[in-house]
């Protein structure tokens, strides 16, 4: 029988504990160590790359809604969909095989959260007796995720670009758009203060979707 464990709800009969996962061959550790030692590095990346989508992203959709048919929007709208199709984990590959290799560009670490030796960091930049550089705590943690953030990000900045884009061309068409125009607003507090107000909620929502699928995407990497 199996043995009785964690919370006792009926004595002998039912008890409440933690679920048991399993262990993972592959690595001989149980699958519940592993998930709990990934989840904050998983977090920690796309709290950083969130973030930094959406201040790409949204921008540049304002941007190719503003001069809709004119080379920004084409080109925006080429590149963003080119990135998009590119698959995260064949670009976390070439990073790793270009940008990380020493044989090659070797701007980036290969893999780890920190340097050896990070806990005796100060955690801002510095300058010793020697007048030698050190990055501190803090930028080497930005150096070791600077990767995994950037495989992260340019598959969403299709996504909330157009999505800026076409809702604000759909605001453009509206009937206080046409009568703050005729009362003489000028076409900057037009497209700020009322077309891209207006045009936050679908942006808003779609939080809902991206953040799930950014974590998913970095539980492939981690797989």
């Amino acid at each position: 029988p199996y043995p009785p464990s964690g919370i006792p709800i009926i004595p002998d009969v039912v008890s409440l504990d933690t679920p048991d996962l399993g262990v993972a061959f592959s690595k001989n550790r149980p699958v519940w160590d592993l998930l709990a030692a990934a989840l904050p590095v998983t977090l920690l990346i796309n709290l950083i790359a969130f973030p930094i989508s959406y201040l790409i992203a949204v921008p540049t959709g304002m941007l190719a809604s503003v001069r809709r048919g004119g080379a920004f929007d084409v080109f925006s709208g080429f590149l963003y969909l080119s990135l998009y199709s590119i698959p995260t984990v064949l670009a976390g590959v070439f990073a790793i095989g270009f940008l990380a290799n020493k044989q090659y560009l070797g701007w980036f670490p290969v893999s780890g959260l920190h340097e050896s030796g990070a806990d005796q960091f100060t955690y801002l930049p510095y300058t010793d007796d020697a007048g030698a550089w050190h990055r501190g705590y803090l930028l080497d943690t930005l150096w070791h995720v600077g990767l995994p953030v950037l495989c992260l990000v340019y598959g969403s900045f299709a996504v909330l670009s157009k999505q800026t884009r076409a809702s604000m061309l759909d605001n453009f068409n509206a009937d206080y758009v046409r009568t703050a125009k005729a009362k003489g607003v000028p076409r900057k507090d037009v497209v700020l203060r009322h077309v891209f107000r207006n045009s936050l909620l679908p942006l808003i929502t779609m939080f809902v979707g991206i953040f799930p699928a950014m974590l998913a995407e970095i539980g492939r990497a981690h797989v």
